[in-house]
């Protein structure tokens, strides 16, 4: 459900590694989000609402 360099950490420095930059904290929102649309696109767990743009519970669970 992700492409193969998805989780690569080629790109970030050593001495960089283990800050909280700007730049790897977006990129962390950006897989999250993506994982939970595509488990969301799955309709069993969970929903998005593409108006609302937010996340929500599947009917059964509510």
């Amino acid at each position: 459900y992700h492409h193969k360099d998805w989780f690569d950490n080629r790109k970030i420095d050593e001495d960089k590694k283990y800050l909280k930059l700007a730049s790897i904290a977006d990129q962390r929102k950006e897989r999250i989000l993506y994982l939970g649309y595509k488990i969301a696109a799955q309709g069993k767990w969970m929903t998005f609402g593409i108006d609302s743009k937010k996340f929500g519970v599947a009917s059964i669970y509510d």
